[in-house]
C-alpha cells in the first residue's frame, strides 16, 4: 500500500490483514461507528459451487482452510448485527430473494397509506408536504455554515428567536428576519437547516410552518396561496387553533393569520413561519403588503429572498433583521470538503488536491464548490484526479461550470444513449415547470427502448445531484443550470410548445393546469387565449377561488405577451366568449338549464374575481340578452340577474344592483310558488344588503325580514341575513332591542355548527360592539358561553 494511500483513506491503517469486502463491512455496519442505517445481506449458501459448472466452481471456494475460517467469520458477524439476512445456494433464488428483500424494505421505509392520499390532497396541503420534501433534500446536501445558524439563532444575534428555541417565555415583541444573497449562494438551504433545528427544539410550546416558493403546488403561487398553506400547518401541529375555519375571501386572511398567532401566543405557544423563494413570489406578495402592519407578540417569520429583490427591499423597510449570505470562509469551505466528501462518500483528496481547491476564489461561492465535488465524487479516474481539479477551477462561475458538466454527461452516455436523447431529457428537465414523473419524461421522449432503460436510469441516477425531486418529480435544482441547459441545447421554446401539447391532454388536473405556463412561455398566444377562455379552465376557475383564478393569470402573463394587461384581454374576447357561450357543447353543472348561462356565468365569475367588475357587467348583459332570445329557462336567468346585481354592488351601482335583485326574485318566485327557496333566499339577502347601503331602511327591512321569515334553513344566508337585518336596526334607535334580538340569533347559531367554528362570527361580534357602543346598553342576555 502506497503513502498517498494512507493519506487519503487513513482507516485503512487500522485494518492490516483484512480484505477489501471485510473492510468495508467494518465501515458500514460491524465497527464501532457503522454508517449504513439500512442494510440487506445475500450471503451464499456453502452448496452454491456445487450448482456452478465444473470450471466455474474454483471462483466460489475459499483459497484456504484459513480464508474458509475467515468467511464464516465474517458471515456469523454480519448475522449477530440482526440485520435482514438472506442465504441462497443458486443465482436465480438470488434475484428472487433479493426482489422480495427490497420490496419489503421499501415498503417498511415507504408505507403505502403515506402517499395514498396524494390524489385527494387540497394544493395548500400539497404545498406544504412538498416544501418538507425540498426542505429535507437541501437538508441531505446542506454542510457548511453551522457557526452562521447557531450565530443566528443566538441571543446577541437574534434574541426573540433564542427565547423560542429554547422555549423560554415570554416573548416580548415580534421578530423577523430576512435571509438574503445571491443565486445559488445557499439561501434555501439556510432555511432548511434553520428549520431543522426549530423544529428539534420545538415542543408543545413552539409549532413552525414551513413554505418554500420552488416546491408550491400552485404556478407562481401569490401571498393567499402562501397564507393558506402556513395556516394548514398550524392548525395540524396547533390544536388551539385546529377547529377554526379558513376564510374563503382572501382579504380576510391576513386578519385571520394573526388572529391564528394571537390565540396561539396567548396561551404561551410560540410560532416560527419560514418562507423561502420570497423573490419568486408575485408582484403583490413580494411587497409583503398582505402581511399586518402589526405582528403578534411571539410570532418568528424569516424570509428568504435574492439580494436587491422588491421582496428583500420591502422586509427591509419593514425593519426586518438581515442575514446576509455571502462568501464562504476558509474553515466554512474546509467543513464543506470533508463532510461532503468523507461523511457521506468516505472519500477523501489528497493534500495537495484539497489545498488546490481550497485556494482558488471561485469556491468561495458554496454552489461551485458543492458542485465541483460532486464532478470529483463521480470522476472514476485515480491518477487523473489532479488534471481533473484544475480544468474544473478553469471555469469562471457555476454557470459555465455547468455547461462543462452538461458536456460531459452527454459525451458520458451518448454511446449508449445517443447524443439526441440526451439532450432532449436535458431540456425537458430543464424546461419544465413543476418536475416530471419518470414516466411522463419517458413518454415525452417518445418511450424508451427495452435494451437502453437500464441505461437510462443510470443516467438519471448520475444527474441526481444537479436535479430537485420533489414529491416524486424531477427537475433541474436552480434557475443557473436551467439557463445552462437553453445556452448550449437550446430549442427552449420548442420544449415548451412540447410540453404544453402534453399537458393539455393530461387527465389529472393538477398535471393539466401546468398548460397555461407552458403555453406562455412558448408564446403560443393564440392558443392561450383559447385555454383560458375554454369552458373547462373557465368553469374550473369560477368554481373554486379567487386565488386560483390569480394564479391561473399569473401564469399566463409569465411568458409575457397579450395577456399581460387581463382587462385589454377580456374587453377584446367579451363578443367571442358570448358567441361562444351560445354554441358551448360542454358537461353542465349542476343547476343550470343551458351550457351557454353557465359558460357566461363562470367567465363573469372569473372576471369578477380580478377585480373586472366593468367587464364582467358587459359580459352578463350579453348573456342576458342571448338568453331573451333563446329557450334558456327562468331559473338561468334569475342566476344571471342576481350575478349582476352582485357585481354592481361591487361597483357602487346600487339603484341597478336593486334593479337586477328584483329581477332575479321575480323569476325565482315562478318557481318557488309559495315557499322561498335557498336560491331565492339569496337573491333577497342581495336586494336587502343593497337597500341598506342606499339607505332604504324600511325596503330593506320587508327584504331581509322575507329572507328570515320564510327561509327555514337556518344556514350561511340566514345568519348574513339576521346580520344586515341588525345593521338595519342599528341605524334606527327606535329599533336597537330589535337589533340586538337579530345578532344575537346570528351569533347563537353560529356559535352552535359543529363542523368547526364560524370565522364569519367575528363580524356578527363586531356588529353587536357597534350596537352596544351607540346605545350605551348593557345586555343582560348576552352570556359568557355566548362571547
Amino acid at each position: 500500500v502506497s503513502p498517498d494511500t494512507f493519506e487519503a483513506y487513513p482507516f485503512v491503517a487500522d485494518m492490516a490483514g483484512k480484505s477489501i469486502t471485510e473492510m468495508e463491512l467494518e465501515l458500514t455496519v460491524l465497527g464501532a461507528e457503522p454508517t449504513a442505517t439500512k442494510a440487506l445481506f445475500f450471503l451464499r449458501d456453502d452448496s452454491f459451487a456445487n450448482n456452478q459448472p465444473m470450471d466455474q466452481r474454483p471462483r466460489f471456494l475459499p483459497a484456504d482452510a484459513q480464508a474458509a475460517m475467515s468467511q464464516q467469520e465474517l458471515k456469523h458477524r454480519v448475522r449477530e448485527t440482526e440485520k435482514p439476512c438472506w442465504d441462497y445456494a443458486h443465482p436465480d433464488q438470488l434475484a428472487s430473494i433479493m426482489a422480495d428483500g427490497l420490496i419489503s424494505t421499501i415498503q417498511d421505509l415507504f408505507p403505502q397509506q403515506d402517499t395514498a392520499g396524494l390524489a385527494g390532497m387540497d394544493d395548500s396541503t400539497l404545498s406544504a408536504r412538498r416544501a418538507h420534501s425540498l426542505a429535507n433534500e437541501l437538508l441531505r446536501t446542506f454542510v457548511g455554515r453551522d457557526k452562521l445558524l447557531e450565530d443566528t439563532l443566538e441571543a446577541e444575534a437574534c434574541p426573540d428567536l433564542h427565547r423560542l428555541r429554547s422555549a423560554t417565555f415570554p416573548v416580548s415583541e415580534a421578530c423577523t428576519i430576512l435571509v438574503s444573497g445571491m443565486d445559488g449562494i445557499g439561501k434555501n438551504a439556510f432555511l432548511a437547516g434553520l428549520w431543522k433545528r426549530c423544529v428539534e427544539s420545538a415542543g408543545d410550546h413552539i409549532v413552525t410552518a414551513l413554505y418554500m416558493a420552488q416546491a408550491s403546488a400552485y404556478g407562481r403561487p401569490t401571498h393567499s396561496n402562501l397564507l393558506r398553506c402556513i395556516l394548514k400547518q398550524l392548525q395540524k401541529r396547533c390544536p388551539l387553533v385546529a377547529s377554526l375555519e379558513i376564510p374563503e375571501d382572501e382579504t380576510d386572511l391576513p386578519a385571520f393569520f394573526s388572529s391564528v398567532v394571537h390565540k396561539a401566543t396567548r396561551a404561551g405557544v410560540s410560532v416560527i413561519v419560514l418562507v423561502g423563494g420570497v423573490h419568486l413570489l408575485d408582484n403583490q406578495c413580494q411587497t409583503l403588503q398582505w402581511l399586518p402592519a402589526h405582528l403578534p407578540s411571539g410570532l418568528t417569520i424569516v424570509f428568504g429572498a435574492q439580494t436587491g429583490s422588491v421582496a428583500a427591499q420591502s422586509a427591509a423597510q419593514r425593519g426586518f433583521r438581515q442575514v446576509e449570505l455571502g462568501e464562504l470562509t476558509l474553515e466554512e469551505r474546509q467543513a464543506v470538503v470533508d463532510n461532503y466528501l468523507f461523511t457521506r462518500y468516505r472519500k477523501t483528496l489528497s493534500g495537495s488536491q484539497r489545498e488546490l481547491l481550497l485556494q482558488s476564489r471561485k469556491t468561495l461561492h458554496p454552489l461551485f464548490l458543492v458542485t465541483c465535488l460532486e464532478e470529483l465524487r463521480l470522476f472514476g479516474v485515480f491518477e487523473k484526479v489532479d488534471l481533473k481539479v484544475r480544468s474544473l477551477l478553469e471555469c469562471e462561475d457555476v454557470s459555465e461550470l455547468y455547461s462543462m458538466i452538461l458536456l460531459r454527461v452527454v459525451d458520458d452516455f451518448s454511446t449508449e444513449l445517443g447524443t439526441e436523447l440526451i439532450k432532449r431529457a436535458w431540456r425537458l428537465l430543464g424546461f419544465t415547470h413543476a418536475g416530471l414523473y419518470v414516466h411522463e419524461l419517458f413518454e415525452l421522449l417518445g418511450g424508451i427502448a427495452e435494451d437502453k432503460k437500464e441505461a437510462f436510469l443510470l443516467f438519471l441516477f448520475h444527474i441526481k445531484a444537479y436535479c430537485c425531486e420533489v414529491s416524486g418529480k424531477i427537475c433541474t435544482a436552480n434557475r443557473l443550470l436551467t439557463a445552462a441547459i437553453s445556452s448550449e441545447f437550446g430549442e427552449e421554446r420548442e420544449t415548451h410548445h412540447q410540453l404544453a401539447n402534453y399537458f393539455d391532454r393530461a387527465l389529472q388536473q393538477e398535471r393539466w393546469l401546468q398548460t397555461p405556463h407552458h403555453l406562455s412561455r412558448g408564446k403560443l398566444w393564440d392558443r392561450l387565449s383559447a385555454w383560458l377562455s375554454a369552458p373547462k379552465a373557465l368553469f374550473l376557475m369560477s368554481q373554486t377561488c379567487p386565488q386560483r383564478t390569480s394564479m391561473f393569470w399569473n401564469e399566463a402573463i409569465e411568458g409575457g405577451g397579450p395577456l399581460c394587461d387581463p382587462s385589454s384581454w377580456f374587453s377584446q374576447q367579451l363578443d367571442a366568449i358570448a358567441t361562444q357561450a351560445a354554441e358551448v357543447d360542454a358537461p353542465l353543472p349542476a343547476g343550470f338549464d343551458t351550457p351557454s348561462v353557465a359558460y357566461s356565468l363562470a367567465a363573469a365569475r372569473v372576471l369578477r374575481d380580478l377585480g373586472m367588475f366593468e367587464q364582467a357587467v358587459a359580459l352578463l348583459k350579453q348573456a342576458t340578452k342571448l338568453t331573451e332570445q333563446s329557450t334558456a329557462g327562468t331559473s338561468d336567468a334569475a342566476r344571471l340577474a342576481s350575478e349582476l346585481s352582485d357585481v354592481c354592488t361591487c361597483l357602487g351601482m346600487l339603484h341597478d344592483a336593486v334593479k337586477y335583485s328584483r329581477a332575479a326574485i321575480q323569476l325565482q318566485d315562478q318557481l318557488d310558488h309559495n315557499s322561498i327557496s335557498n336560491q331565492g333566499a339569496v337573491h333577497r339577502l342581495r336586494l336587502g344588503q343593497a337597500l341598506y347601503k342606499m339607505g332604504e331602511m324600511v325596503e330593506a327591512e320587508e327584504a331581509l325580514q322575507q329572507c328570515v321569515g320564510k327561509h327555514d334553513n337556518q344556514g350561511l344566508v340566514y345568519c348574513q341575513a339576521l346580520d344586515t337585518l341588525g345593521l338595519v336596526y342599528t341605524a334606527q334607535p327606535n329599533y336597537w332591542p330589535q337589533a340586538e334580538t337579530a345578532l344575537l340569533a346570528s351569533l347563537r347559531i353560529r356559535a352552535g355548527w359543529t363542523k368547526a367554528a364560524d370565522p364569519h362570527i367575528g363580524v356578527t361580534l363586531t356588529n353587536l360592539g357597534i350596537l352596544y357602543r351607540r346605545s350605551g346598553l348593557l345586555s343582560s342576555t348576552l352570556t359568557g358561553q355566548d362571547v
